[in-house]
């Protein structure tokens, strides 16, 4: 049993490390709900994506200082400029399904002024 634990704990610690490691690419994730737990976990299950997961931002005020698997949500959506900035982000997902059509266009208009991300 503990051999099992201790090889299960490396598994998920190379996972978690793996692209910090290697240089993968600094994501920011917007949205820290469902989708965005979802997008996070399978960026550190497949280094192969070379992306490593480092905040999330969201628009739920209750959510900002949490700790999502790990990752932070250090914001929310009105700061991406100064997210990104600080972070050195290379690249923003957004993950939000249940926002609205002309909430996500604003979102990914932010995205677009801040460097085409």
């Amino acid at each position: 049993c503990g051999s099992m634990l201790a090889l299960r704990s490396f598994y998920h610690w190379q996972l978690t490390y793996q692209g910090a490691i290697l240089g993968g690419r600094l994501v920011l994730i917007v949205g820290a709900g469902e989708a965005g737990t979802m997008v996070a976990r399978e960026m550190r299950a497949n280094p192969q994506l070379n992306m490593e997961p480092i905040a999330f931002v969201d628009d739920a005020p209750s959510k900002i200082g949490a700790n999502i698997q790990g990752i932070p949500v250090v914001d929310s959506t009105e700061n991406l400029a100064s997210v990104i900035k600080k972070f050195n982000i290379q690249r923003i997902i957004v993950a939000m399904p249940s926002a609205s059509l002309g909430r996500r266009r604003e979102i990914l208009k932010a995205c677009a002024v801040t460097g085409g991300y």
